[in-house]
């Protein structure tokens, strides 16, 4: 399933087609709570009412796909290697749990 934002950016959900690791969500993911105030809700709101995003989860997934594809190419290793690495920490503390 994939999202056209201007007809340049797709959001394709549970995945990200990059040579990058970045979301890389094949597997399940926790759910977890995120605070926002109520401005950046309705900037989210209103992505989804401009049909730029179907849910405000999926605007804030391609808010982060623009800040990703906007990092400087020197800093996007940096990006990679933490984020992959709080994804192992999540790995190794959900498989502590079971």
């Amino acid at each position: 399933m994939k999202y056209k934002i201007n007809g340049e950016i797709e959001l394709i959900p549970e995945s990200h087609n990059n040579n990058n690791n970045f979301i890389e969500t094949n597997k399940p993911s926790k759910k977890t709570t995120l605070s926002i105030d109520s401005r950046t809700k309705n900037k989210l709101q209103t992505m989804v009412l401009m049909g730029d995003a179907p849910t405000q989860k999926d605007g804030f997934e391609v808010a982060m796909g623009l800040y990703y594809d906007n990092l400087p190419d020197d800093r996007k290793p940096m990006f990679d290697m933490l984020y992959n690495s709080l994804e192992k920490r999540d790995e190794i503390a959900d498989s502590k749990r079971k």
